[in-house]
């Protein structure tokens, strides 16, 4: 956007600025300045632009990189495929109904918080949702510690 104004004063700079103009041409128009003013413009609209969108990408790209850490937390503490933790941060997310990206925080928050680096969380999620949730490897560590503890009483 190009302001055009008849004269300066502290009011008129204040609304240029609110308006977020790339220019300025001085009323009454003159052809000289006047390509100057609008290629400057332009040129400034396309500089924000492609911040903006860089901007954009970037937050993109962060929040890719938190889905893969809390997929590779997920494959590893459940022994379960790449595709089955995302499928389960996804069905999550929507069930939550939040963002992939706030789902794969709160993995990668509860992992940091526990300590857990893919043992002795028995399979279990967040909260320990982890039968909802296809909870097998937790089941069978489950099974097995009542095995070995009926075996102990026996013995004992």
């Amino acid at each position: 956007m190009i302001a055009v104004v008849t004269y300066e004063n502290p009011v008129i700079v204040e609304a240029v600025l609110r308006l977020n103009a790339y220019g300025v041409i001085a009323s009454p128009v003159k052809s000289f300045g006047l390509l100057t003013s609008m290629v400057v413009a332009v040129n400034q609209a396309e500089n924000a632009e492609g911040a903006h969108n860089v901007a954009r990408l970037e937050q993109r790209l962060a929040g890719q990189r938190k889905i893969a850490k809390a997929k590779a937390i997920l494959m590893q503490s459940r022994n379960i495929s790449e595709e089955d933790a995302y499928s389960l941060i996804r069905n999550r997310a929507m069930t939550k109904r939040v963002t992939t990206e706030e789902i794969a925080d709160a993995v990668i928050k509860a992992n940091e918080d526990i300590g857990v680096r893919g043992l002795g969380n028995e399979g279990r999620g967040m909260r320990g949702e982890g039968k909802n949730m296809g909870d097998t490897q937790g089941n069978s560590v489950r099974a097995e510690r009542r095995s070995a503890s009926c075996r102990v009483e026996a013995s004992g």
